[in-house]
């Protein structure tokens, strides 16, 4: 049951995260369709630090609701990898969803603004995150923690 919450909290966070992306792109005048990219030029050093607040928030509860729903430290490390892994993924479903971005996987974005921002096409993150839930979702149904 505690995977089935910590995938809806997963899912839930995707929306808020592709929601907020969407707010900035907007106020920052960024047409749909247009690459993330735009956004970081746009932003001030101020609402970068807010940003990337907001970005660690959202890490902190997936880490936080992972070591709660855990048996043990090794599965709150397979949770957390599938709670990220899908998130990522449904983060891009939504943003598509909203603006129509990305338009092609090979389109450069901002991964992630922690430390600094990580920027590379598309198809590395969606890849990434879907072996990574494969390999979690695959010790998670398997038990092997």
């Amino acid at each position: 049951m505690a995977l089935l919450w910590l995938t809806l909290a997963a899912l839930a966070l995707s929306y808020w995260e592709a929601a907020t992306v969407t707010a900035l792109r907007r106020a920052l005048q960024i047409p749909d369709g247009a690459s993330n990219i735009l956004v970081l030029g746009r932003l001030s050093s101020r609402l970068l630090c807010i940003e990337q607040g907001r970005e660690l928030c959202s890490l902190l509860a997936l880490v936080l609701l992972s070591g709660l729903a855990a048996e043990s430290s090794r599965h709150a490390a397979v949770l957390f990898g599938w709670s990220f892994a899908l998130r990522n993924l449904a983060y891009y479903g939504w943003l598509r969803v909203f603006v129509g971005y990305p338009r092609s996987l090979v389109v450069l974005d901002v991964f992630c603004l922690l430390p600094r921002p990580w920027i590379g096409p598309v198809w590395l993150p969606l890849l990434l995150s879907t072996l990574i839930a494969g390999g979690c979702g695959s010790a998670l149904l398997l038990g092997a923690m």
